[in-house]
């Protein structure tokens, strides 16, 4: 529906373990179908950093290192209005429109009852954590074309120009990216956190960032379709408009 109306969308692939078998080949034949249509997050449970951890504390560390943040990060960056300060959402729609293949990442330090940052604050560490989320793969950092970087929360200017020259810094084709950033000094959840937002292409699929008018709205069965905005089961593919977030079960 997104793509027939030319709404903005993003879509989120959940990855099956190597030891599933067929649902491996299945979530790749989908990954690269989906590419040809629009800007896709994939989040790979291969990539679980220990696996001598028993199945409940697996899935709550995939999810809480996964959709939850990155959704909730995402979703605060395109609803929230006012107080903020040199970005908007259609900076956000402008870089998902760099190319399919979408790197999120996400960063946070509590804050102090006085709203100041309770430890030392590190920009080289930033950086480290922003670029090498454990679910996805960073190698989009190499080919990334557009960036979006969200600021919260009481951020100083060199605080944020040294993490956004150490992402920079990361990314291989530095002369021809377009940066772009945003900050909200309202800290309303007590933390201090940035969302990195990375797009490009690696040339899998024709086509960088806008739907082709001459392509079908790609079509993925499911049975039982479940409501569920910010609720992740795996395996899951979330697909919406930007700012509401439709989620199904397959």
């Amino acid at each position: 529906k997104c793509c027939e109306l030319k709404i903005p969308f993003l879509i989120l692939l959940i990855t099956p373990f190597l030891s599933e078998g067929r649902k491996v080949a299945v979530a790749e034949a989908t990954r690269r179908r989906l590419l040809e249509f629009g800007p896709v997050v994939v989040l790979q449970n291969e990539r679980l950093p220990n696996k001598k951890i028993r199945f409940k504390d697996a899935w709550t560390q995939i999810n809480q290192a996964g959709p939850f943040k990155l959704m909730a990060g995402l979703r605060t960056i395109t609803q929230e209005v006012g107080n903020i300060i040199n970005g908007d959402l259609e900076d956000v729609i402008t870089v998902l429109e760099g190319g399919n293949e979408i790197y999120l990442g996400y960063w946070e330090m509590p804050l102090t009852i006085s709203g100041e940052p309770s430890s030392l604050f590190d920009s080289g560490k930033v950086v480290e954590v922003l670029c090498n989320h454990p679910f996805q793969n960073n190698e989009i950092l190499k080919y990334g074309q557009r960036v979006f970087i969200w600021f919260e929360g009481p951020w100083t200017v060199k605080q944020a120009e040294e993490v956004q020259e150490g992402i920079q810094g990361v990314m291989k084709s530095k002369k021809d990216i377009h940066v772009k950033w945003a900050i909200r000094d309202v800290p309303e959840d007590a933390k201090m956190w940035a969302f990195l937002i990375v797009a490009g292409s690696s040339g899998e699929v024709n086509g960088v960032g806008a739907v082709s008018e001459e392509k079908e709205c790609a079509v993925i069965s499911r049975d039982r379709p479940v409501a569920a905005p910010f609720s992740f089961e795996y395996p899951t593919v979330i697909k919406g408009q930007l700012g509401k977030i439709e989620g199904s079960q397959k």
